[in-house]
């Protein structure tokens, strides 16, 4: 295909990862996360092993391009959230919240007679996060390669790709340590972790420990786009498909906004009826899990003694503001 990236070669595994964020803050920022999972698979098998693992369609992904992707338990509910990069003869699994591990086992334990082999490098392996309206041509100005959404550019030992989701065009870029000095150049703060919260609930970002996890459905915390609802089997499809043909879900993950401070672990409550609970919060807004009849744009809440509105629904073109 005309201008697609060269193929991607193995040595460049033996790296960390960045991810670039656009449009969510006012300024060039970044923030540095040491629990990112990275899985790699290799083997003759390990298209079609994966295919029946995760979410997404990775038959459909071709050498030089990502795809995003979840890991489920067998009710559905999710266990990580995931980028798959296929390389020339491996494909690469980046989770988020801690969840390498706890990947690598659920991976391991389902190869039976597979020619799949498994490598944890998340121990070795950290993320750097980059973010800003103008962080593409703070890129683009280090001469950095700046990919498109879902696909890969190989470049100075770097991989660097273009992930596919709803709050934005991330760009991830894989590299060796000094390549991670190399991009934090001058003008680039770093975040604190109240803003990093922050950034997570105005961008509708949820993360996963805290806004989504083993008691979530895809569906329920607007992850829809990294579920493919036309493949085969794999763990966990037979409840997310039977959601989609029934007509969904009871409630959702939505973006409150308020003119008091929101806090996290508060209910939620309509006509004076509990709805929901908000799971994370940064000053005056907060991501909550609310009923479905009541997660519209526009709804009034009450938060404590205090209204809030519903400005968002996570995983809608509105989610972002």
């Amino acid at each position: 295909m005309e201008g697609s990236p060269s193929p991607i070669r193995a040595h460049a595994l033996n790296l960390a990862i960045f991810v670039v964020m656009t449009d969510i803050s006012t300024e060039s920022v970044r923030w540095t996360n040491a629990n990112s999972g990275v899985i790699v698979l290799r083997g003759s098998d390990a298209e079609r092993f994966l295919n029946g693992m995760v979410t997404n369609d990775v038959t459909k992904i071709e050498i030089g391009h990502a795809a995003p992707g979840l890991l489920l338990d067998r009710k559905g509910h999710v266990l990580a959230l995931l980028d798959v990069l296929r390389t020339e003869d491996a494909f690469v699994l980046v989770s988020s919240g801690g969840t390498g591990t706890q990947v690598a086992e659920v991976l391991e334990k389902h190869i039976i007679a597979d020619d799949v082999d498994v490598e944890d490098r998340s121990s070795i392996w950290s993320e750097c996060v980059f973010d800003g309206p103008d962080i593409r041509a703070s890129l683009e100005a280090t001469s950095l390669p700046v990919p498109a959404p879902g696909e890969i550019v190989f470049e100075n030992d770097c991989i660097y790709w273009g992930a596919l989701q709803p709050t934005g065009v991330p760009v991830h870029v894989i590299g060796l340590a000094n390549e991670v000095q190399a991009l934090a150049a001058a003008g680039i703060r770093d975040l604190e972790e109240e803003e990093i919260a922050e950034l997570h609930v105005v961008s509708g970002w949820p993360r996963l420990g805290i806004d989504v996890g083993e008691r979530n459905f895809p569906q329920e915390a607007g992850l829809d786009y990294a579920v493919s609802q036309t493949k085969g089997c794999y763990i966990g499809q037979e409840i997310v498909a039977r959601i989609y043909a029934r007509g969904g879900v009871k409630k959702k993950l939505v973006q409150l906004e308020a003119k008091s401070k929101l806090a996290a672990d508060v209910a939620v409550e309509f006509e004076g009826s509990n709805i929901g609970q908000i799971t994370s919060a940064s000053k005056q807004r907060a991501l909550a899990y609310i009923k479905l009849g009541q997660a519209v744009v526009g709804t009034i809440v009450k938060v404590g003694v205090h209204d809030a509105q519903v400005v968002g629904i996570v995983g809608a073109a509105s989610s972002r503001s």
